[in-house]
């Protein structure tokens, strides 16, 4: 850790931690609903009922899925342990990767603000959200910051 880290980066990295550690189980829990899912496939077909499966279309989906699903949070639980790590050893170069997964983050939200149709509980989800990536697009950009990290412009 170097000396004279601000509160709001130990902040930061911490909760990358934390949310590594829940994305990683996460990916844990759906790797194995997949395995589960191929290996009790006959278990699974007649237990759905007819409206179910005219839903799913086949309850062969699901094992896929979970394995997707598994895939997408062990990616994340690394990038978040990635970021984590860079974080707490005053790396810039995470510092510029939680920029620009802000940057994006806004971007993204608000193409969805206008491509599909939302609840209320939708729009203070998408308030929250880009609220917490500008303040982290300005926090990391503060002076003290920056100078912990070493970044001398941007």
């Amino acid at each position: 850790m170097k000396r004279g880290m601000p509160l709001g980066v130990k902040l930061i990295s911490i909760l990358a931690f934390v949310l590594a550690t829940i994305s990683v189980l996460l990916a844990v829990v759906f790797g194995l609903s997949a395995i589960y899912a191929i290996q009790h496939a006959a278990e699974l077909e007649s237990s759905v009922t007819a409206d179910e499966l005219a839903v799913l279309g086949s309850v062969a989906i699901i094992a896929p899925l979970f394995g997707l699903f598994a895939l997408f949070f062990l990616v994340t639980g690394v990038v978040d342990l990635l970021i984590g790590f860079t974080f707490w050893k005053g790396r810039n170069w995470g510092r510029i990767l939680l920029l620009v997964f802000s940057l994006v983050s806004v971007v993204a939200s608000f193409v969805g603000l206008f491509t599909i149709s939302l609840t209320s509980l939708d729009f203070l989800i998408f308030f929250v959200k880009v609220a917490i990536a500008i303040l982290l697009i300005w926090y990391l950009r503060t002076k003290e910051v920056r100078k912990y990290f070493g970044a001398k412009r941007f």
